[in-house]
């Protein structure tokens, strides 16, 4: 099936085709508990054309709910297993019209089952509504094993935005400041700035 455009999960594109009801009324809860039990795989097509042209492309994954593999025209580029971190991959130049993008999303019961297999015994889950208890064995929202009176729904896919950053000699990353003191009205502070740069030099900000 086509994807919508991200951030999504396979509940909310499911839905989205017509493939199940809404998972939150009714039965939904254990009608949809299988997409949380599968695998499931997305293919992503980035289009040169569709990019301006620039000397440097960054793929930037703000979130992948949870084990992931990512590929890249078939290159083994990453694999995740926290749906709480983001990731930065350099996609190099386009030789080619256009380069793929292939995520497999595994099953996260499947996975945290296997890591509480590794440790022996198990941990204390209290969010967890399921008899197995998994939920201390993976980076998840704890909301999605339905701890009070929530739902148990195990969510995956890109929960974040996916986007190519397209840049030349160099680009800010990230930008902070701190107030070092305050005083008469009068605020001194300094700020911290993150630059990724093609190569090594100076340069003036």
């Amino acid at each position: 099936s086509p994807a919508p455009s991200s951030p999504f999960t396979m509940h909310g594109a499911r839905k989205e085709f017509g493939d199940i009801k809404d998972p939150l009324a009714a039965q939904g809860e254990k009608e949809t508990s299988w997409i949380g039990e599968a695998d499931w795989e997305l293919k992503l097509l980035i289009r040169k054309d569709s990019l301006p042209k620039s000397k440097n492309y960054t793929l930037i994954l703000d979130g992948l709910d949870t084990y992931a593999t990512v590929r890249l025209d078939d290159s083994l580029m990453l694999q995740t297993d926290n749906m709480f971190r983001d990731y930065k991959l350099k996609l190099g130049q386009f030789e080619k019209a256009e380069k793929t993008l292939n995520i497999i999303f595994e099953n996260p019961e499947k996975k945290a089952k296997e890591k509480r297999d590794v440790l022996g015994y198990d941990l204390p889950s209290p969010s967890d509504a399921d008899s197995e208890k998994t939920a201390s064995f993976t980076r998840k929202a704890g909301f999605q094993f339905g701890w009070d009176w929530g739902p148990r729904r195990l969510s995956i896919g890109p929960w974040k935005p996916v986007k190519v950053i397209c840049w030349d000699d160099a680009r800010m990353v990230s930008f902070r400041t701190t107030q070092d003191t305050f005083l008469d009205n009068r605020m001194n502070g300094t700020g911290f700035f993150t630059v990724e740069a093609a190569k090594a030099g100076m340069a003036e900000l």
